[in-house]
């Protein structure tokens, strides 16, 4: 007797208050999923001298090129999303890409 009152009470307290508790968890565990997603980034070649990158936002990010004079070339660093945009020096670019961190 004394058994089916306890699992009587432990199912009547998930039941009401288990539920309530799981919400929280569960918004709390999508939004950490949600932070923990990847940006989205692409570059793309203007001239054989330019360069323009874009990212979704979320963390440190800026484009790079490197150039045949040698040199690496960043454009400015941003946390948002938006477009970037960066030149060579001297000499045409060889290569671009985003850092991130």
């Amino acid at each position: 007797m004394k058994i089916r009152r306890t699992l009587a009470l432990t199912t009547a307290a998930v039941a009401l208050g288990g539920g309530l508790a799981l919400a929280p968890a569960a918004s709390a565990a999508s939004s950490g999923a949600a932070a923990a997603q990847a940006m989205s980034c692409s570059t793309t070649k203007i001239s054989d001298y330019r360069a323009s990158g874009w990212c979704s936002g979320g963390s440190n990010w800026r484009v790079g090129i490197k150039c045949t004079d040698g040199q690496h070339y960043y454009s400015g660093i941003s946390t948002i999303r938006g477009t970037k945009y960066v030149a060579c020096g001297s000499g045409r670019m060889t290569h671009r890409w985003i850092d991130m961190w």
